[in-house]
């Protein structure tokens, strides 16, 4: 079997990407080709063709180009429709060398917009007549649904290609027996299935950085919820679940792959784009958790546990899962397990962390725990090695306030706590021990 090896730019259908409006697309990515009963055959490759390939691309004969350049033709038809699902619903269709915007006033009689949807949420993008009229109007009688049916397929026909003088003729709505198909990806490009090729493209590539530019092209199409208009139909829900499951998915390997570049601030905005959409995801309350405690932000990672901790006893009278209670307590004590380290790349050893240098030994001589890292506003130099000597009463006033803003219910409220007296008494000692405790609590 001959197969050929091409590169080509691809468009990702954002509006706004220069890279598609004014240049020939993002790339160029390798392509393989070939044919397989008939048919042409297309598979990503990469950015690099690999090593083992390279001498047999550089050598082809002349009547192989000439096939390579067929197959390539064959294989890449401009499509002539974009239909984007993934937040607002339109259309858009080519106008010389732009796209616009199918009028959404043909869309208000929501009988053409609704079989759309259910053709490009099946298989293969066909669907019986039955199958339609069972997922549109199941209440209906048989004979009324029919009627409804005809009428919305030759308005959708009318919609989709507005020249069209005979309906039954239709290249992009086609009735085959009983069964009404739309027309491939070849001329109807649709921005969900292009998300699920980005993804696959990532899934498949060695290459980290150009992993994380594809999930990144895919998290761009991905600007809403499946079909909003639809939110309340069964027959949308099934592939709304799906890519809204595979988003989550991508925003984590997304941020993965952040943390090992290092772009920790990048890779907790992502998370928190999860968080905000998804609040009771607790991989990325976890993963979110550590890289806060990373970037020296340890309140903040507590504190939203905390919140989180709330939330689920509000809401669904549960608790957070055992391991997120156990990263949360290990945080407390000021110390990352090793698991989530090796997630994120990082070692006991790194610069930032450390395993000795600690606080100094509280009232009545015990030994301090050893933390794993240090707040970096905490200034070592300036700590007494020695116990705090009075002001008893003032500390145990500042403890109870500490233990009041410690507790679910105060954690949201805002407290302030101004320490007033002459210079030299003493009170920056005295704040020093209070934020070694606070440190200590978490």
């Amino acid at each position: 079997m001959r197969i050929a090896y091409r590169q080509q730019f691809t468009r990702c259908g954002k509006q706004r990407c220069r890279k598609c409006k004014e240049g020939e697309g993002h790339g160029p990515y390798w392509y393989a080709y070939w044919n397989e009963n008939g048919r042409t055959k297309t598979r990503y490759i990469g950015v690099h063709l690999p090593p083992d390939l390279e001498p047999a691309q550089q050598h082809l004969t002349g009547e192989e180009e000439k096939a390579a350049h067929y197959l390539l033709a064959r294989a890449t038809p401009a499509p002539v429709l974009r239909v984007y699902l993934l937040g607002q619903f339109y259309v858009e269709y080519k106008c010389g060398n732009e796209w616009c915007r199918v009028d959404p006033q043909l869309w208000q009689h929501r009988r053409a917009s609704p079989i759309l949807g259910c053709l490009l949420s099946s298989a293969n993008r066909r669907l019986s007549k039955d199958q339609v009229m069972k997922l549109l109007w199941p209440d209906l009688d048989r004979d009324i649904a029919a009627n409804r049916l005809n009428g919305a397929v030759h308005e959708l026909r009318h919609i989709l290609e507005p020249g069209i003088t005979r309906p039954g003729s239709s290249r992009l709505l086609r009735l085959e027996g009983d069964t009404l198909e739309l027309a491939d990806s070849s001329q109807i490009w649709v921005d969900a299935e292009a998300f699920e090729q980005l993804l696959h493209e990532a899934n498949v590539t060695t290459d980290a950085g150009e992993a994380e530019h594809l999930l990144e092209e895919a998290d761009a199409l991905y600007k809403s919820s499946y079909l909003l208009e639809e939110l309340y139909s069964e027959w949308a829900s099934q592939r709304r679940d799906v890519l809204q499951q595979k988003w989550a998915e991508m925003l984590l390997a997304l941020a993965n792959l952040r943390v090992e570049r290092e772009a920790l601030v990048e890779a907790i905005t992502t998370l928190d784009r999860l968080r905000f959409s998804d609040p009771v995801n607790e991989t990325a309350l976890q993963r979110l958790m550590v890289l806060l405690t990373l970037q020296h932000r340890r309140g903040e990672a507590l504190r939203i546990y905390r919140q989180h901790a709330s939330t689920l006893k509000r809401e669904y009278e549960c608790e957070p899962l055992p391991e997120t209670r156990t990263l949360y307590n290990e945080l407390r004590q000021g110390r990352i397990p090793p698991e989530y380290l090796a997630r994120t790349g990082k070692t006991p050893t790194a610069g930032h962390l450390s395993l000795s240098q600690g606080l100094p030994a509280p009232l009545g001589g015990q030994a301090r725990q050893e933390a794993l890292f240090v707040r970096p506003a905490l200034q070592l130099d300036r700590h007494h090695q020695h116990p705090l000597i009075g002001r008893q009463q003032e500390l145990e006033g500042m403890r109870h306030i500490l233990q009041a803003v410690s507790s679910p219910s105060e954690a949201k409220q805002p407290h302030f706590l101004l320490l007033t007296g002459e210079a030299g008494i003493g009170k920056t000692r005295l704040v020093e021990e209070l934020s070694i405790e606070a440190y200590t609590r978490g």
